[in-house]
């Protein structure tokens, strides 16, 4: 269980994508005599990515959704899919 939560409305995987990418893109244009400032980019980029990246495995935890069907009858007809079954549905449970 996890003791923070994450808010909505911010693009989390986007953000985890475009961290490393924005530093990739820095050390790149940075100029090469300067080795130790490029190393300590790439190693900034790193650290913050893995921190978000454990930040949203941690908050995401809390809710297990399963948008699979409950039954297997549920997958062979999707005509036949009843109540019981969760196929498409958001229900999370906490």
């Amino acid at each position: 269980m996890s003791w923070y939560s994450l808010p909505a409305n911010v693009p989390w995987l986007t953000l985890a994508l475009v961290i490393p990418l924005a530093g990739a893109l820095l050390v790149a244009l940075t100029p090469g005599e300067v080795r130790r400032v490029v190393k300590q980019l790439g190693v900034l980029s790193a650290v913050i990515t893995l921190v978000l990246v454990l930040a949203i495995i941690g908050g995401s935890s809390r809710r297990r959704c399963s948008g699979f069907p409950r039954r297997a009858s549920a997958i062979t007809s999707a005509s036949t899919a009843s109540a019981s079954s969760c196929w498409g549905s958001t229900r999370c449970s906490s």
